[in-house]
This record gives C-alpha cells, sequence and structure tokens, in this order.
C-alpha cells in the first residue's frame, strides 16, 4: 500500500471544508473506512490529547474487523465487500490479523492532517462552508424552479456579505469647510481651553480705564508677536501691557507734583 498523496490531502480538506458525506468524496472502500477510522481517533483525541494514535486506530481497527468478519459471515453483503477491500483475514492461530505497519502509518498521517486542520482558525472555514451551502440552494433551486431556495441562498448570501454595504470613507464624515463661515467674533482661545469672550475683554479694558484705540493698540501689539515660536498669552501681555501703561501714568502724574513743591519752596525762601 503506497502512502498518502497530495490530492487525497486536499480531498480530505474538502470533505472536512464542505460538509460532504464520505462516500461522496472517497468512493473507495479502503480510503472510507480510513476516514472514518481517523474521524473517530479525533474525537477520542479532543476528549484527551494523550492519546497514541497508532495504538488507538490499531484497538479501532480490531474491533471493527472482527464486526465485519462477523456480519459477511452472516451474509451481509456490504460487510463481505469490506472485508475484500481491506484484506481482512485471518492467522493459523485463529486471529483476525490486525492493521499492517503501512495502513497504520498511513492512519496516523490522515489523523495529524485532521487534527491541524481543526486547530487552524475556524471562522474562514464556517464561512466557506456557509458561503457553499448557499450557492447550493440557488443553483438547486433554479434548478427545480424552485423560488423558496433561491430566496433562501440570496438572502444567505446577502448575510454573508453585509448586504452588500459598501464601508463608509471617513472622509465623507467630516465637516464640509466650504460653508463654515469664519466671522470677526472670533474669540482666542487658549490651550488649556478657556475663552476670552469680548464681553470679558471689555470688563478688563474698564477696569484697567482703557479706551478703544487703547485695546486696538494692544490688539496691534500682540499680533507683532505672532512670528515667535511660543504662542502668547493674550490676557498675560494685556496685563504687562497694561502695567506698564500704569506706570508711565503714574510717573507723568508724580513730575508736576514734585515741580509744584519746588516751586512752593522757592517762595518761601524769598
Amino acid at each position: 500500500m503506497s502512502q498518502l498523496t497530495q490530492n487525497t490531502l486536499q480531498r480530505i480538506d474538502k470533505w472536512l471544508s464542505n460538509g460532504l458525506s464520505i462516500d461522496t468524496m472517497f468512493p473507495k472502500l479502503e480510503q472510507k473506512y480510513r476516514m472514518q477510522l481517523c474521524y473517530e481517533f479525533y474525537k477520542r483525541w479532543v476528549q484527551n490529547n494523550d492519546i497514541d494514535p497508532k495504538t488507538t486506530c490499531r484497538n479501532i481497527a480490531r474491533r471493527d474487523y472482527a464486526l465485519f468478519m462477523k456480519q459477511a459471515g452472516q451474509g451481509n453483503r456490504e460487510a463481505q465487500e469490506m472485508v475484500m477491500a481491506l484484506h481482512i483475514d485471518i492467522d493459523d492461530e485463529g486471529n483476525i490479523k490486525p492493521r499492517t505497519i503501512t495502513e497504520l502509518t498511513n492512519d496516523v498521517a490522515v489523523c495529524n492532517h485532521i487534527i491541524r486542520f481543526f486547530m487552524t482558525d475556524e471562522s474562514p472555514r464556517h464561512k466557506a462552508m456557509y458561503l457553499n451551502s448557499a450557492e447550493w440552494l440557488i443553483r438547486t433551486g433554479k434548478q427545480q424552479n424552485n423560488d423558496r431556495a433561491v430566496d433562501k441562498g440570496m438572502q444567505a448570501l446577502a448575510t454573508v456579505y453585509g448586504n452588500f454595504l459598501e464601508e463608509k470613507d471617513a472622509t465623507e464624515e467630516m465637516p464640509d469647510m466650504s460653508r463654515i463661515a469664519i466671522t470677526q467674533d472670533v474669540s482666542i482661545v487658549k490651550r488649556d481651553r478657556v475663552n476670552y469672550t469680548d464681553e470679558y475683554k471689555k470688563k478688563m479694558a474698564r477696569k484697567y480705564g482703557l479706551t478703544a484705540k487703547d485695546m486696538q493698540d494692544i490688539a496691534e501689539e500682540e499680533s507683532l508677536q505672532e512670528h515667535n515660536e511660543k504662542v502668547p498669552d493674550y490676557m498675560e501681555y494685556m496685563e504687562e501691557v497694561l502695567d506698564d501703561r500704569a506706570e508711565k501714568k503714574e510717573a507723568e502724574m508724580d513730575i508736576p507734583e514734585e515741580e509744584g513743591e519746588s516751586e512752593k519752596e522757592g517762595g518761601d525762601d524769598e
């Protein structure tokens, strides 16, 4: 008995992916039995990962061989065909011969292949099975003029592909900047998100006794600082300018008082 071919492994994948029957994918009785044997091993392996595939397959085959021989002796035609296909025989001591080393080696190869198949991500496999079922419904429904089957298949396809809705482009959800009008009422916003409104700036102007022209001069002086990398704080800058102006005014107010006192002192001397 030769080793497993790549074509056989591909048929195993197709059998497991599409959910087709063993009889459809493996018409030969020898291959059919191997798939049944290895799939039973896999179900046992799921319950206990420590079992040995060669020992387990040998024990399963010993049980099945005895059953086939018994049923074949009773005239069961299917059992007789299986005995012939698997070359089941009895040794000189009257015992049923076990599976050969080559057969067990191929059994182990199929068992490992099935394990690797189910250990991978199952979502693509499930999607493929769902799609195949939907396409089968549509194809069969058209052949038999069964509108209900076609409709069910189309609904299944729509479910897989999200009702064929295209993904939204994030740029389409952005606002249309051409429709945003920037007026003169834009207020200055600090980096800490504090918004100085026009009313607040007018309040500060009244507090420091500034006129509209003074405020305009402050704004012009601030605009000259825009070339600096650091963004200036509007209120700190305005307070510094106002403090400087207040100091200048106090200095100007102090000069006449000193001159008047000096003239008064001079008159007393006379």
